[in-house]
């Protein structure tokens, strides 16, 4: 790891676990253990929680929580983890945002033609349930008890937030891209159309410093 890729020590960086599992599992959902699947979801669950959140935005967290979109994105992604090829956790992680991109360009236009039924919007708040929920995916138990992570689970609302309204754009990209994606600087730099990989590192560079600088405060204030 370069010291550009060490994480600010106030800035906790979402955690992977072993890319090997996941390729096994990939494997093995492919060879017919349909549950292999909840497997391989239960490891990038709490990273794409975190993506999603930071891609809906305040005005979609109105209408949906992100485990609403989660469980959309799982039911959808049944069909294509079949085909795929894992070579990273970034490709994973790839695949499962630009699926809940499509659902939420797809619940952004719901939550439009609501916004003139109070009534229906207060129906909805945090009461939904989705219509595939004995789609056989388990979404996975958070695991320790809420005092065990409420200090993590604040520290990483605050980084979410800020990086949420971080601009321009491409510092929030490129922080999702290399923190939340786990991608590599070759990918990074095509996607964001760099000319070279030094170009898109000191764009990260840039973008890191901001976002410390942001949210440094506000987690000194909890403490």
């Amino acid at each position: 790891m370069s010291a550009l890729d060490t994480p600010d020590d106030s800035m906790p960086k979402p955690e992977l676990l072993d890319l090997t599992r996941s390729m096994e599992l990939v494997q093995a959902y492919q060879a017919g253990d349909a549950e292999a699947l909840n497997d391989l979801f239960r490891r990038y669950e709490a990273r794409l929680r975190r993506i999603v959140r930071i891609k809906m935005g305040p005005k979609l967290r109105r209408f949906f929580e992100p485990d609403d979109v989660m469980q959309d994105v799982f039911v959808v992604a049944i069909k294509q983890v079949e085909k795929m090829e894992l070579r990273s956790h970034a490709s994973i992680l790839q695949l499962l945002s630009k699926i809940a991109l499509n659902q939420l360009r797809d619940k952004a236009d719901y939550a439009n033609a609501q916004q003139r039924d109070p009534a229906r919007e207060r129906r909805m708040d945090g009461n939904s349930q989705d219509e595939d929920s004995n789609s056989g995916l388990v979404l996975p138990h958070k695991g320790p008890t809420p005092s065990q992570i409420v200090r993590h689970k604040e520290m990483e609302e605050i980084i979410d937030e800020e990086l949420e309204r971080l601009e321009p754009a491409d510092y929030r990209e490129v922080i999702l891209q290399r923190e939340y994606f786990d991608e590599d600087w070759p990918a990074i730099a095509e996607a964001l159309k760099r000319p070279t990989v030094a170009a898109v590192q000191e764009l990260y560079r840039r973008a890191k410093m901001k976002l410390t600088k942001n949210v440094r405060p506000r987690l000194e204030s909890t403490r």
